[in-house]
């Protein structure tokens, strides 16, 4: 049977203490509420009490536990983000120099990790070679978008969109940047996973 997923658990728990706590009150003895007919109305405390079942105890710290189970675990990234984790290494070359005037080749390299952000839950930190050494160019989150089967980012320069795009070829990284207004190419990745580099 599939697991059960975290949602399902907690509607499932909140069930649970609803049910519990009606039974409570319902057999708990203790003063009736006056009416119109009888405003002081009495009772004498009854001579025994109702025992809960054994079952409804259980159920209170039970459906705790399993509210608190289900709140408290971390949301996993999606299986495809793995794919990409890790380090890799290769060229980003600039495309189309009428659309990026200020574009510079690069010698890049890029890691990838599980990032803080929900929304796009894989961290990127890309690097160049600047005088011989790697030095960061920026870092940026991307989301996996299952129809292209790439991770993808969009952010605005200078009153343009673009969209930073990568997918896994063949075990081989591509990647680009595209204008989205014109859906012009302006820069190209080819990068190759360093030895050890995976996630």
């Amino acid at each position: 049977m599939a697991a059960r997923t975290a949602a399902q658990l907690v509607l499932d728990a909140k069930s649970t203490l609803r049910t519990s706590r009606t039974w409570t009150a319902a057999s708990r003895p203790g003063r009736p509420l006056a009416s119109r007919s009888n405003p002081d109305a009495r009772v004498a405390r009854p001579e025994s009490h109702a025992v809960e079942p054994a079952s409804r105890r259980r159920s209170l710290p039970v459906a705790t536990l399993l509210l608190s189970c289900a709140m408290c675990a971390p949301a996993a990234n999606p299986p495809a983000d793995a794919a990409i984790a890790g380090r890799w290494t290769g060229t980003s070359t600039c495309t189309d120099l009428v659309a990026a005037p200020h574009c510079h080749d690069e010698v890049v390299r890029y890691t990838f990790a599980p990032g803080a952000n929900k929304a796009e839950p894989v961290h990127l930190v890309a690097e160049k070679i600047v005088a011989g050494r790697y030095e960061v160019m920026y870092e940026m989150d991307f989301r996996h978008d299952a129809a292209s089967g790439s991770w993808r980012h969009d952010w605005i320069a200078q009153g343009a969109w673009y969209r930073w795009s990568y997918r896994i070829v063949d075990g081989h990284l591509r990647g680009e940047v595209r204008q989205l207004a014109t859906n012009a190419q302006v820069r190209s990745v080819t990068a190759d996973r360093l030895p050890g580099g995976h996630g």
